[in-house]
């Protein structure tokens, strides 16, 4: 379940070619303090199965080390993208204000949380940026969820989680990654993939990597 692109109904085209994060993560949250928390138990437990270097940026470090990927958690997501924060949109989708406004009335309008991976190259298969929403009007438990959702989103996993048992992937209020989560993302940041991958090439080296090897039983 390794998703190669957004959803096309984000505006983001289905390509044949593997998408992943590449470079360090510095995250900043525009929200509460648990939502800070949130984020911060996501980073810590996606930073385990992946080897990336994912931190949280602090308000009085941004103008020394500027963060590459946001949580915006707000009780009016749409108003706050349709006004003061319309930039990191317009960021995303270079400058295509119709895809904007679209994006906000799609998906924003009608999302409790998502996320909008930003590629850094022109093969859209290097991903440098992130931009994430979490409607802060839901119950806590989802709330708390959508950090650990949205950031997984950010990291390459834009889809998949929907048939893996308690999945932190799938619709839901899991904050912790289940076995099955914590296995893909090995895979999905193992030197086996890279890149720009085609289907066919990360299908055969992911099947080889999840592989299931029977223990041997003991004799009785």
């Amino acid at each position: 379940m390794l998703a190669f692109d957004g959803n096309p109904m984000w505006a983001i085209p289905v390509r044949d070619a593997l998408s992943r994060w590449v470079g360090p993560m510095r995250l900043f949250v525009f929200g509460r303090k648990e939502d800070r928390a949130d984020a911060q138990a996501a980073l810590r437990a996606l930073a385990r199965p992946t080897g990336l270097k994912l931190r949280l940026v602090l308000e009085q470090d941004v103008a020394r080390d500027p963060p590459n990927a946001f949580i915006v958690a707000d009780e009016n997501l749409p108003a706050a993208f349709r006004g003061p924060l319309r930039g990191m949109l317009r960021n995303a989708f270079l400058g295509d204000e119709e895809t904007v406004n679209e994006f906000i009335v799609t998906v924003i309008d009608r999302t409790l949380c998502w996320a909008l991976p930003v590629w850094g190259d022109a093969g859209r298969t290097v991903l440098k940026a992130a931009v994430i929403g979490i409607d802060i009007t839901q119950p806590t438990p989802e709330a708390s969820a959508c950090a650990l959702h949205g950031l997984g989103a950010a990291l390459g996993l834009m889809g998949p989680g929907a048939f893996l048992p308690a999945s932190a992937f799938a619709p839901g209020t899991a904050t912790r990654l289940s076995r099955e989560d914590d296995r893909m993302l090995r895979v999905l940041y193992s030197r086996a993939l890279h890149p720009g991958m085609r289907r066919e090439e990360v299908l055969s080296a992911a099947q080889k990597a999840l592989a299931f090897r029977p223990v041997a039983k003991k004799p009785q």
